[in-house]
């Protein structure tokens, strides 16, 4: 599957980026407000994957 149309499509790239960062700041609030150590691991392994998604485009344009 090539993902460079989607990743270099300024609309669509905007809109995701926005969906990302607004899943991002919910896990933060999830983050603050678990008690249980399992429930804090899965919503920071949730964040690590979200972040890794917001580098997408420079992963596969071959940036670093």
């Amino acid at each position: 599957m090539n993902l460079k149309p989607f990743v270099n499509d300024k609309e669509l790239w905007q809109a995701f980026k926005e969906e990302i960062e607004t899943r991002i700041r919910m896990a933060h609030r999830s983050l603050e407000q678990n008690k249980e150590y399992g429930d804090l691991r899965a919503t920071q392994g949730n964040i690590q994957a979200l972040r890794s998604l917001r580098q997408l485009r420079e992963k596969i344009n071959g940036g670093n």
